[in-house]
């Protein structure tokens, strides 16, 4: 199912993070609880399991600028 930014879920095995961005962007990184965990580089699709609870939210960067910054999303 679907959890939209500032929802939350239970954590749940197999459960993934998934951000879809209208493009490419140069790198997008992926923060739990203001830590940073995951990263990738040139996708328009990232995916992450997590493998704890946490507040997770992502940043996007387009030609080394910032161009999204999510709000979290909680998982219990």
């Amino acid at each position: 199912h679907k959890v939209m930014m500032g929802d939350q879920d239970a954590m749940a095995p197999g459960l993934k993070l998934r951000a879809e961005m209208p493009s490419a962007a140069g790198q997008v990184v992926l923060y739990r609880n203001g830590d940073r965990v995951a990263s990738a580089e040139n996708t328009a699709n990232f995916e992450f399991a997590p493998q704890s609870p946490g507040a997770y939210r992502i940043e996007a960067y387009l030609h080394g600028c910032p161009w999204i910054y999510s709000n979290p999303v909680y998982l219990r």
